[in-house]
């Protein structure tokens, strides 16, 4: 229970985590005018999957007891943020409706920005400020429902981002900080002239786990101090809770935990459980979900990392040495996490070295069931196509990509092919292309090149063979290749002519030499001369290279892989920036039904790929592809919700094409969805609350009752915690 002399408890980052709050609430007490009284430091959201409970569980609190909740405004308690980082997922999951998180966007605005306890601490989430000089006053001007701009212009913005953001650093100063954008670190000398210019003691501060991994930690000189409350944050920092708990004279404790599990509260048991037991457990499964971090943080710096190590495999084994990996992965994923625990969970060290290419083609992204293999054929047959369409000849197609004359292809060299192939085709993905051939140092046989791009002939043919011509089919290409020959040595000896392109009549005369050849039962012409024309897939009258090589090779993995790794590129291209496709597409949705019109659905990819980095752009052409295999129902509409909950790491050992998704929840308005075929400019808005901007807005009757901006004092007789009023 409460000590009577606790005065209130400060509570730093919970972050979703349901089981931290109800641990505080049960160790300290629940809040009440005559015992305890909380002030949380923001970040309630995001991360863990119950921000939406615990908000619920504070804001009840608030109501019952106005003055012994407060509750300041965190980093997190921003449209941008919480879009990004899951709070805006959660309550469309649990809620059904984008209609909730407006209104929680609506409260988060109206939330206080900092707090003084008893002219002696300032509470804010984030630190101080880029200026000096500043005082309390000056936060309270900073205008209410003011959003968190990521580049501040205006110097009352740039007090709201310092306070929300800003970290402090042992050294004196300021400089920039690791979290990037406009955030900075300031020093023990910024705190200390603040507080001397204000008048107070100390600052009291969250928004990071301590380094010490406690639930708190001193700093400049015991004037500023972390509290930060998720223990094992995330379920992989290993780190203690904390709160800072204040009694009537001002002196301070700190009471640290470790949350046991949620489902260990619904057994409403009396007794504490043993907490270095909960911490033994809770380490154990901690010490997998690290191991899924890193994972996750490779997969999506995926491309980055074939940069770096193939750099360092100069001699292009496929392998670097395990201090180079460690090193490479530390870096170039941003892991502030020790590896080297970790290692045996990841790969496996031979002889001091880690085969890096195996390590990072585990990492795959998965999509809803069927609509990989539609993509990858869709994007196999535009590049296979427009190639069939050019009509070259042997030497030609050779000459096309290889123009050097070396019998090697480089990236150069393919994006110059592409481009007069009129191939809508990025860098990025003909790097892939080519890594997938395992190129050294970026060069691949031209005719290993020109084979990844094989298509099935039945695909593209229009004409179908009957039960004969297959079986005819398949026993010539098993003859093919018990030729012994390359595919290419194979077409050049049939070409008779040496027009590079097989005529009909040397397409059957050699068929009919390999069939005399190995002392096979004949085919007759009628049957070989079919056969020739469903080969002849563009139906150009002879059959060219390419035609050949789809015919006749064997399918492999080694065929596939290229076209897969291209089109594993797109999909992690599209999974590493779903939310900010998320907020693209939920700004788009005018009618807020998570429905869109396959226009919007495109603007919205394209307007994406005009701004990833360029090791992650796809081409136009495979967006639109992407959209039209998204369209299943072919309406012209996308469930753009459906749509990012397909995508999913997947597991090692697991095969990206064939792994299956959960049917949606997520209910569709047909009625609506018809209604958006036509471009944003036409399309109006069927939002009873919308401002006429596509934006939902609460009606204004629920606007006057969102909480308001309110200073509280405690009962005569008893400290006051005085929030700075107005924000």
């Amino acid at each position: 229970g409460i000590n009577a002399e606790y005065m209130g408890i400060v509570v730093g980052d919970t972050h979703g985590q349901l089981a931290d709050v109800l641990w505080i609430l049960q160790e300290n007490g629940l809040p009440n005018p005559t015992g305890a009284k909380y002030l949380f430091n923001g970040d309630f959201v995001d991360r863990g999957e119950y921000g939406m409970e615990i908000m619920m569980i504070l804001l009840v609190f608030k109501l019952l007891y106005p003055t012994s909740v407060y509750l300041n405004r965190g980093n997190h308690e921003t449209e941008q943020v919480s879009s990004y980082y899951g709070f805006s997922e959660e309550l469309r999951r649990k809620c059904g409706s984008p209609m909730m998180f407006d209104l929680f966007i609506v409260l988060f605005r109206h939330l206080p920005l900092a707090s003084v306890i008893q002219n002696y601490a300032l509470v804010l989430h984030g630190g101080l400020f880029r200026f000096d000089g500043v005082r309390v006053d000056h936060i309270r001007t900073i205008p209410i429902s003011t959003d968190t701009p990521p580049k501040p212009q205006t110097y009352e913005e740039k007090l709201l981002f310092d306070l929300l953001w800003n970290d402090p650093q042992p050294i004196p100063g300021r400089q920039g900080a690791l979290r990037g954008g406009d955030s900075i670190k300031f020093g023990p000398d910024v705190t200390e002239k603040f507080l001397s210019e204000n008048g107070l003691k100390m600052i009291i501060r969250s928004h990071e786990v301590p380094s010490t991994k406690r639930g708190y930690e001193v700093l400049h000189g015991g004037k500023l101090i972390t509290v930060f409350s998720a223990s094992n944050y995330c379920g992989c920092q290993a780190n203690q809770g904390g709160v800072m708990v204040f009694n009537r004279d001002m002196k301070y404790s700190f009471h640290e935990h470790w949350a046991p599990p949620l489902a260990d509260f619904a057994k409403q048991s009396t007794s504490a459980p043993n907490n270095e037991l909960v911490r033994s457990a809770s380490l154990k499964k901690a010490e997998m979900n690290v191991v899924e971090h890193i994972r996750t943080m490779v997969c999506l710096q995926q491309q980055d990392l074939y940069s770096y190590f193939a750099a360092l495999d100069r001699k292009g084994t496929g392998k670097v040495p395990v201090d180079n990996f460690l090193q490479g992965i530390q870096t170039i994923a941003k892991l502030v996490i020790p590896l080297q625990p970790y290692l045996p969970h990841l790969v496996t060290v031979e002889n001091g070295q880690v085969d890096y290419l195996s390590f990072l083609e585990q990492f795959q992204v998965a999509v809803v069931d069927g609509k990989y293999s539609r993509l990858l054929q869709a994007v196999q047959q535009r590049v296979h196509d427009a190639i069939l369409r050019a009509d070259l000849s042997l030497r030609e197609m050779v000459s096309l990509f290889n123009h050097k004359g070396d019998g090697l292809v480089d990236i150069d060299q393919v994006e110059r092919a592409m481009l007069k192939l009129k191939l809508d085709v990025t860098r990025a993905q003909i790097k892939v292309l080519l890594r997938g051939l395992n190129a050294h140092d970026g060069r691949v046989d031209v005719f290993s090149f020109l084979s990844s791009l094989q298509c099935d002939v039945r695909c593209g043919s229009s004409v179908t063979l009957d039960g004969e011509g297959q079986k005819a089919l398949t026993r010539l290409a098993s003859l093919v290749w018990r030729h012994r020959k390359r595919l290419v040595e194979s077409f050049e000896e049939f070409d008779v002519s040496g027009d590079g392109r097989l005529q009909y009549a040397e397409f059957v005369r050699s068929m009919k030499k390999l069939i005399s050849d190995a002392n096979e039962p004949p085919i007759a012409d009628e049957v070989l001369n079919k056969v020739a024309q469903a080969v002849d897939s563009n139906q150009s009258g002879a059959i060219d290279y390419l035609e050949f090589v789809d015919a006749f090779t064997i399918d492999d993995e080694a065929t596939s892989k290229p076209l897969e790794l291209v089109v594993q590129h797109i999909l992690m291209t599209l999974y590493q920036h779903k939310y900010s496709l998320r907020q693209a597409f939920d700004s788009m949705d005018r009618d807020r039904d998570g429905v869109l019109s396959l226009y919007e659905f495109r603007e919205g990819l394209l307007a994406l790929n005009a701004l990833v980095p360029e090791t992650w752009r796809v081409s136009t052409a495979d967006i639109n592809i992407v959209a039209d295999v998204v369209d299943v129902n072919g309406d012209g509409c996308i469930n753009w919700e459906e749509f990012l909950e397909a995508f999913k790491l997947v597991p090692p050992g697991c095969d990206s094409k064939t792994m299956s998704s959960p049917p949606s929840k997520l209910k569709r308005n047909n009625a609506l969805a018809r209604s958006k075929t036509m471009p944003p400019s036409v399309a109006n808005s069927t939002s009873p609350y919308g401002n006429g901007e596509g934006m939902v807005v609460p009606p204004p009757a629920l606007r006057s009752q969102v909480i308001r901006k309110t200073s509280y004092n405690y009962e005569q007789g008893s400290p006051t915690w005085s929030q700075i009023p107005h924000i």
